[in-house]
């Protein structure tokens, strides 16, 4: 092993010692942690999607007025 021969017989020999429940214990924690930051990424998103409607809708909102009043006065609003 050429990067760090060392370390990665540090951590076969830890995962060895584990045994076979503690390596599947760090697994489900690491599954976990993975989970976790997907899930943050996914909130993230929505709140940017969220974010977007509401400009989205406002910019309607603005020129379903603007159109109302044309039709009721005659004329765009200045």
């Amino acid at each position: 092993m050429n990067g760090a021969p060392g370390a990665v017989d540090a951590v076969v020999n830890l995962l060895i010692g584990l045994g076979l429940p503690g390596v599947i214990i760090i697994a489900l924690g690491f599954a976990v942690y993975r989970l976790y930051n997907r899930n943050q990424e996914l909130l993230d998103t929505m709140v940017e999607t969220g974010r977007e409607t509401v400009k989205a809708q406002e910019a309607a909102t603005a020129s379903i007025n603007r159109l109302s009043d044309l039709l009721l006065r005659g004329k765009a609003p200045e």
